[in-house]
């Protein structure tokens, strides 16, 4: 279901205080618990409600994954996610449980501060200390994380926005590669295990498989796709074929990388491919090269000598 369903039942967002509002039970960690009819009733309203704004077709029950309580205050963060799909979506609980809100505001903290937290938090689970596919500098400036599948037309778009960018504002730049293949495409998973066996060779090994990936989108298929994909690499590559055979026919060694990332998405409430993180924070709208090169182009607060405003010349632009 769509964030925007919730909008049919809440726009606003609630304020959450414990100071002369709510009852003192709320404020004191006695927090009502939720019953099993309270859960069974909560599922069957998100049922409705996704066949109210006619996204049956994407629902096959849903499930509450979590139900944490906020701070003290006993307003409730509730995760659901359907039987057909891994996607989740997070919605508040008002302490009476009565009353659900698509967003829980505290009013005692500067939602600057606040941002700047959640983005930090998002950038640690972002890097999480293992072999996740960079290229470039660690330490620069601006951290791009892209969740993507090698078989999605708007992923290759991207890269190809990236590959575009100005010299000085990729030398500020550190990409790197979250696995994200959606179950829609027959090649994608195995995709993805291509690149990271390229990438155990070298970031260079894995830039180049990729760049076959993305240029051979419509034509390849699942059935040889070792094949089809060493058959495009010329006499100068940087990948060893033997090697990524090995690695490829040893399912195993790609397997639970792919599903680690696919599990992070998750967690991050990440259902679309590609997403894009920068510095820890989610951009929201990228559908253009320009909003790319805006989203880069504002030095980050605690680094002083990160990238300025880079200014593109009409020819430079790639097409959109």
């Amino acid at each position: 279901m769509s964030r925007n369903s919730f909008s049919t039942f809440s726009t606003m967002v609630l304020v959450a205080l414990c100071l002369t509002g709510p009852p003192r039970a709320y404020c004191d960690g006695a927090c009502a618990k939720i019953t099993p009819e309270t859960i069974k009733r909560l599922e069957l309203f998100m049922d409705n409600l996704s066949i109210a704004a006619g996204e049956a077709s994407s629902i096959a029950g849903t499930h509450i994954l979590s139900s944490d309580t906020v701070n003290s205050n006993c307003y409730r963060k509730l995760v659901f996610t359907s039987g057909t799909s891994s996607k989740s979506r997070s919605v508040y609980l008002t302490p009476d449980q009565q009353y659900l809100s698509t967003g829980l505001s505290d009013t005692s903290v500067d939602p600057i501060a606040e941002r700047a937290a959640t983005e930090a938090a998002t950038a640690a689970k972002l890097k999480d200390g293992d072999a996740s596919l960079g290229v470039g500098d660690p330490a620069a400036p601006f951290v791009l994380t892209v969740f993507e599948d090698y078989q999605c037309p708007y992923c290759k778009r991207l890269n190809d926005w990236i590959a575009a960018l100005p010299a000085e504002l990729k030398a500020k730049m550190y990409v790197v590669s979250k696995n994200l293949p959606l179950p829609r495409h027959s090649w994608a998973k195995a995709g993805a295990a291509l690149a990271l066996c390229a990438y155990r060779q070298s970031p260079q090994a894995f830039a180049e498989l990729r760049e076959v990936l993305f240029a051979n989108q419509e034509t390849l298929q699942q059935t040889n796709i070792l094949e089809q994909v060493t058959a495009k690499l010329d006499a100068a590559s940087q990948v060893d074929t033997v090697a990524l055979r090995v690695c490829y026919d040893s399912n195993g060694t790609t397997e639970n990388q792919i599903e680690r990332d696919v599990q992070l998405a998750a967690t991050l409430e990440v259902a679309r491919t590609p997403t894009v993180f920068v510095n820890g924070r989610r951009l929201t709208r990228l559908t253009t090269y320009d909003e790319l090169i805006a989203a880069l182009s504002t030095t980050p607060a605690d680094k002083p000598d990160g990238p300025k405003e880079a200014h593109i010349s009409t020819s430079e632009r790639p097409k959109n």
